[in-house]
């Protein structure tokens, strides 16, 4: 299998969803501004990176062989400890549009023309 970019990768959906794409054989390459508390699954990569940051992102990304994106970006589910289960607003500004936007994403056509 290839490896899949998972963004938001350290929240509460997405490390279930690194976890189950390592077993199921992929190559992970997780994306997100908070270190995670454990290790990126076995032959994964874990870049520490707030997307706000371009250049950087756009740098770990070209680095890397990517064949899907799982984007974890979600402006509405934002949870934080002044705003517990935090639906219904965006405490980062990001959301998946804009996401795709900076990684010049057009669900249209392959991710692989997009690197």
């Amino acid at each position: 299998m290839g490896t899949t970019l998972v963004t938001g990768a350290s929240g509460k959906v997405g490390w279930w969803v690194v976890q189950a794409l390592a077993e199921a054989g992929h190559q992970i390459l997780a994306v997100d501004r908070v270190t995670p508390r454990a290790h990126p699954p076995k032959g994964g990569k874990f870049w520490d990176a707030d997307l706000s940051g371009h250049s950087v992102f756009s740098l770990s990304v070209a680095d890397s062989w990517v064949d899907a994106p799982v984007e974890l970006i979600l402006a509405q589910t934002a949870w934080s400890v002044e705003r517990p289960g935090g639906f219904g607003g965006s405490d980062t500004g990001w959301d998946i549009s804009k996401a795709r936007e900076l990684l010049g994403y057009d669900s249209q056509q392959s991710w692989r023309q997009h690197l």
